[in-house]
C-alpha cells in the first residue's frame, strides 16, 4: 500500500523553449515538502515496514533511459513523555564500590 505520493517538477524550460544550455558544474533546485501530520513513522519489522524515499528523476528527450536516485529517510513522531508513567519516575543508579 502507498501511505504518501508527491510529485513536483522542479525545473521546467520556459514555454516555447525547445533547446536549453547549461553551463557546465553543479546545478542546484532549492525544493521543500511537508510530511503530513497523519503519515505512520518508519517501521520495519519481519512482517512488514513503512519506509519514505525521495526519488530525483532527470528526463532528457535525447537519454535512451531516464535517469533516477533515490533517498531513504526516516519519519518519526515527538514523543509526549508526561504521557508515559515509566518516564515520570526519576532515575537513580547506584553502584557498590569496595576501597582498601
Amino acid at each position: 500500500a502507498q501511505y504518501l505520493a508527491q510529485e513536483k517538477v522542479l525545473w521546467a524550460p520556459p514555454d516555447g523553449t525547445k533547446t536549453v544550455k547549461f553551463a557546465v558544474g553543479t546545478h542546484h533546485y532549492q525544493h521543500t515538502f511537508k510530511i503530513p501530520r497523519s503519515c505512520d513513522p518508519s517501521f520495519e519489522s519481519q512482517i512488514g515496514n513503512i519506509a519514505y524515499s525521495c526519488t530525483v528523476e532527470i528526463d532528457k528527450k535525447w537519454w535512451r533511459r531516464k535517469c533516477k536516485f533515490s533517498r531513504h529517510f526516516t519519519v518519526t513522531r515527538p514523543i509526549d513523555l508526561s504521557q508515559h508513567a515509566y518516564t515520570l519516575s526519576p532515575m537513580v543508579k547506584t553502584d557498590d564500590v569496595t576501597t582498601k
